[in-house]
């Protein structure tokens, strides 16, 4: 799902999920503000949602859902 993002949204993405970064971290390393940071995550997890939806089962989609929440 994660190749379904604009470069910009996978950037955040990975800063922010797979490094950990704070979004304050994210918006200095990518020189953007924190707010686009923001925006970024909020329009990525809507698109991961809407895939997982439509490719997997309730139960997989609820699990990947929960794990969003972290």
């Amino acid at each position: 799902p994660v190749g379904q993002l604009s470069s910009q949204q996978q950037t955040v993405y990975k800063l922010t999920r797979e490094q950990g970064l704070s979004y304050e971290e994210t918006a200095r390393t990518l020189n953007i503000s924190t707010s686009t940071v923001r925006n970024h995550m909020v329009n990525s997890l809507k698109i991961i949602r809407e895939y997982l939806k439509t490719h997997t089962s309730p139960l997989v989609f609820t699990i990947a859902m929960l794990e969003t929440l972290k």
